[in-house]
């Protein structure tokens, strides 16, 4: 048996090289001071990603389930509850007046009293919207880990009311914590994640179990290697995440085209559900595709609206760059059979021609 001892220096397991080198310092009966030079395969390299991955997980499940309401003094009750009664997540201008909101005085009010510590702890809270908004108080602290809070939440996809000026809607609450520490989103004064950090992020996002938007983002940012390959195509396969199917076209394999052509999201319309399967083809313009997008161009010349997935269709027949792909772009000029409808059509023509020429 060989006692080893394994000397590594700053390796970053999310985003490593292609190969580790390190130094192994072995003894033996026969070899006691034998160094061996080695290299970890991809394959160890994913087992040693997935490994922390799911130790990850482990820790941050139990991150809300940890708020500890007797670390949070009387005072700060006072704020938090106010910020709860209203439960919506607002800015300091809201709806088309751009009238200060009472939410916003609880959130200041909150800034002013909440502690670091109480913040810190704030973040598990059971209200999401206190959750949002302790995090965004946190986030003018240049001295908080903020991003390890944010990893400690990748699973937090807890729906929550949302007012940023004129524009309402619901947001998951792990993906407000991560919007506001990206650069200009939110608030500017908040502080943000560098280069590394959002690496890193991508990474966590891709390879662990959550619902998070985010990961939508993720998915196309993080790297196309043969090692991310098999986790993107687990996605698509067993979640059905279409974005993962684009990304996915990425790599351009050949095994990969019948999945791209049986692929169609659940739509009410006869013709639609394309959307993400047209997003695909521009990423792999393989001639297998051809005769589908000519088949689908036809299906629109006789619309009576428009559709915006014909955005997609076009940068798809624009992606081939050849011949057959500027006869396909020219049919809409003569066979549209609506005029109404007609300048749609060439509108999206020209801007997925202005894009792959500038490609080219």
């Amino acid at each position: 048996m060989l006692n080893a001892r394994l000397q590594f220096n700053h390796i970053n397991y999310l985003h490593q090289p292609k190969t580790i080198k390190g130094k192994v310092t072995a003894k033996g009966e026969r070899t006691p001071h034998t160094h061996y030079t080695f290299a970890v395969s991809k394959h160890t390299e994913m087992k040693i990603l997935q490994t922390i991955i799911i130790l990850f997980i482990t820790i941050s499940s139990f991150a809300q389930s940890n708020y500890d309401d007797s670390k949070i003094s009387n005072k700060t009750k006072k704020a938090v509850k106010k910020i709860e009664k209203v439960n919506e997540l607002m800015s300091s201008a809201v709806y088309s007046s751009g009238m200060r909101p009472k939410q916003w005085d609880n959130f200041e009010t909150l800034k002013k009293t909440a502690t670091e510590s109480e913040l810190i702890e704030l973040t598990n809270h059971p209200n999401g919207v206190v959750r949002s908004y302790s995090f965004w108080a946190l986030s003018y602290n240049k001295n908080v880990d903020l991003f390890k809070i944010v990893k400690n939440h990748l699973n937090d996809d807890e729906l929550i009311s949302t007012q940023f000026g004129c524009i309402g809607g619901q947001e998951k609450v792990g993906d407000f914590y991560i919007q506001v520490l990206t650069p200009q989103y939110v608030d500017l004064d908040s502080k943000k994640l560098n280069k590394q950090q959002f690496r890193e992020l991508d990474s966590l996002l891709v390879y662990s179990n959550n619902n998070l938007n985010a990961k939508y983002g993720a998915i196309q940012r993080i790297e196309s290697s043969e090692s991310n390959y098999g986790k993107i195509k687990e996605l698509y396969l067993e979640k059905n995440d279409q974005s993962a199917l684009v990304k996915l076209a990425k790599y351009n394999k050949v095994e990969d085209i019948e999945l791209i052509l049986n692929n169609r999201e659940k739509d009410n319309s006869e013709e639609g559900g394309y959307f993400h399967t047209y997003k695909a083809i521009s990423n792999f313009p393989n001639s297998e595709f051809f005769t589908f997008l000519k088949s689908q161009l036809q299906k629109t010349l006789d619309n009576t609206h428009y559709s915006n997935e014909w955005t997609q269709l076009y940068r798809a027949i624009a992606s081939y760059k050849n011949e057959e792909a500027k006869n396909q772009l020219l049919i809409p000029f003569t066979q549209v059979e609506h005029k109404n409808i007609r300048k749609y059509h060439l509108n999206m023509i020209f801007s997925a021609l202005n894009e792959f020429q500038s490609d080219s």
